[in-house]
């Protein structure tokens, strides 16, 4: 009887010594008091109009340049008057939208596929520099269509 007593001690040693580590490991996990802190959504960002932009370049491009250097706006309702992109040229070379005497640089090339001549779109970007003393460019571009136009891609041969 004394060897069948000492195994008996000796799993239920091995069972409490187990129950011991576990109930350690995981006490251990809600001891924590720290909660996490989430950072705060960032400020929209501010709407202009493209003609405000450009006619303030066209009057002094130093002081635009220290207006709008760097900060991203909203330009909305923007209706697309040529596109330069992959799909409607295989060899284009300047991928890019534009608007009266305005460029739109896109961040991602592929974004400017689906778009054509009359789109209506909403594009956030950052004010750059003028072109040739007449263009503007508008570059790290996203552009999000808010109405197609009337166009019809020629066919390809």
């Amino acid at each position: 009887m004394t060897l069948f007593r000492m195994r008996i001690q000796s799993v239920l040693f091995l069972i409490t010594l187990l129950l011991i580590v576990n109930f350690q490991a995981f006490n251990g996990c809600q001891q924590t008091t720290n909660m996490p802190t989430f950072a705060g959504l960032e400020p929209p960002i501010p709407e202009l109009s493209i003609d405000e932009v450009y006619s303030d370049y066209m009057k002094d491009s130093e002081a635009a340049e220290m207006k709008y250097s760097g900060k991203r706006f909203l330009f909305s309702g923007v209706v697309i008057d040529s596109v330069e992109s992959y799909y409607l040229n295989s060899r284009a070379s300047d991928i890019s939208l534009m608007v009266d005497n305005i460029k739109f640089k896109p961040r991602f090339e592929y974004d400017l596929d689906p778009i054509f001549p009359g789109f209506v779109v909403d594009i956030t970007g950052v004010p750059r520099s003028l072109l040739l003393d007449h263009i503007l460019i508008v570059s790290d571009c996203l552009v999000f269509v808010v109405e197609g136009g009337d166009y019809t891609p020629s066919p390809i041969y």
